[in-house]
């Protein structure tokens, strides 16, 4: 009956060969795809403590931004905010 249709043997064999292909070339990508997530999540937790945000205030004097928390003062040595 499938000699009725012009399907072959030949033809279903390329046919399930071409979607195990594709089937392993999609399981390829995403193993690719999870192992650069994994390596970035490495890289992250290696990476150096995260920098921590500052409020800001300008200097009365120069005109500079300083940290509102004190931390730093503008290069001027008669700064307010020292």
């Amino acid at each position: 009956m499938a000699l009725m249709f012009g399907v072959g043997f030949q033809k279903i064999l390329i046919l399930i060969a071409v979607v195990t292909a594709v089937w392993y070339g999609f399981r390829f990508i995403g193993q690719l795809a999870a192992e650069r997530r994994r390596l970035q999540r490495e890289a992250e937790r290696r990476s150096p403590a995260r920098r921590t945000v500052h409020d800001m205030v300008k200097c009365r004097l120069c005109g500079d931004y300083v940290p509102a928390s004190g931390v730093a003062s503008c290069a001027n040595a008669n700064c307010p905010s020292r």
